[in-house]
């Protein structure tokens, strides 16, 4: 069983702020996690790691879940705080040697 009282929250915090964003839309609504799930083609479940931030949708899910909540993407993630995001590749992307030119795009 998962501790449900976690002290260290190493989640995204911009997966954190989507997902609040998202709550607060379908509250508005007064819809459950599940009326959002079937509006938007999604598992509740997925839904409600969206809304608790452990996971980050990908642009093609925020779309849906923005028709399903019936504003624009825009609308959606505006005033999310991308600040905390630090612009570096991913572990699996093979670092460059300096010095060396990069490969030639076929």
């Amino acid at each position: 069983m998962r501790d449900e009282e976690q002290t260290d929250d190493s989640r995204d915090p911009l997966a954190l702020a989507l997902g609040r964003q998202v709550a607060r839309y379908r509250e508005t609504r007064d819809w459950r996690i599940v009326d959002l799930a079937e509006r938007s083609g999604m598992s509740d479940k997925y839904v409600w790691r969206v809304e608790a931030g452990e996971v980050l949708p990908g642009l093609r899910n925020l779309v849906r879940l923005a028709q399903a909540l019936g504003v624009p993407l825009a609308v959606l993630v505006d005033g999310v705080d991308a600040t905390p995001i630090e612009p570096r590749n991913r572990s699996y992307v093979a670092e460059r040697k300096p010095g060396r030119p990069p490969k030639p795009r076929p």
